[in-house]
């Protein structure tokens, strides 16, 4: 079964840096205490910031026009107050409701302002995950060029932060990549990287990701014995997951 697995690669390390992708404003406050802040009428960056946690609640609610209203909101209010980090979150949190509602061209509109954004301020965190998240969208629609470019941008600014978990999710994207595109030598080199961070992680994910990947390269190259030795590993910390069954095909 070739490339199954990459087949859906993009957005299982995609989820994984949303949900490790946090506003300043915490995302636990309840929905009623951050319309209490909207209801100070003041117009200021604690405002945006507000906006900005309530268009992330509402996404997890999955209320996704009510995400884009909160969303632009904080975009209209951050340009009056030149706040352009609230800005760069406000264009992320958009995207990402029309990333679930499967509106891809406004996506790349919101995210690719997004990251001009975070460059402009030359805010690393941003950086990293937006070219990330733009290098998914990119693969999923086969611009293989395009997502290798914005993959090696994510781990080049995900090496400045120092950042474990989205230094070995950005290598596992260029490694899937690869695979993807039949370079299995690559593949190998850019999953064997993230070896090193696996003992200081615990992100059941990554590890799945990565022994599944390299299980995959193995399996086109018809080293089924390799191939096993990964899948079964991948088999046994997935006992309780959705992807059991998949591994057991």
């Amino acid at each position: 079964m070739k490339n199954g697995f990459w087949s859906t690669w993009g957005s299982l390390i995609f989820i994984l840096l949303l949900l490790h992708w946090n506003p300043t404003l915490a995302q636990n406050n309840s929905i009623d205490s951050l319309k209490n802040i909207l209801q100070t009428g003041q117009q200021d960056t604690a405002r945006v910031a507000a906006l900005n946690a309530l268009s992330l609640e509402y996404i997890q609610l999955d209320e996704l026009e009510q995400t884009k209203v909160y969303a632009d909101q904080a975009i209209t209010l951050a340009n009056e107050l030149g706040f352009k980090k609230g800005k760069a979150y406000a264009l992320k949190n958009k995207g990402l409701a029309e990333f679930y509602q499967q509106k891809y061209k406004e996506v790349l509109e919101n995210w690719t302002q997004s990251l001009q954004t975070f460059e402009g301020i030359q805010d690393t965190l941003g950086i990293a995950n937006l070219a990330s998240n733009l290098g998914v969208i990119y693969f999923t629609q086969g611009s293989h060029a395009k997502a290798l470019d914005y993959y090696l941008k994510s781990l080049s600014y995900s090496e400045k932060l120092g950042d474990p978990v989205r230094i070995s999710s950005a290598l596992l994207n260029i490694g899937g990549l690869y695979s993807q595109m039949l370079d299995y030598d690559q593949a190998l080199n850019y999953f064997k990287q993230v070896e090193h961070y696996l003992p200081i992680l615990n992100e059941l994910q990554i590890k799945y990701s990565y022994l599944m990947g390299i299980g995959e390269v193995y399996s086109n190259r018809d080293d089924h014995i390799n191939a096993l030795k990964y899948y079964t590993q991948a088999l046994a910390i997935n006992e309780d997951s959705p992807d059991y069954a998949h591994i057991l095909t």
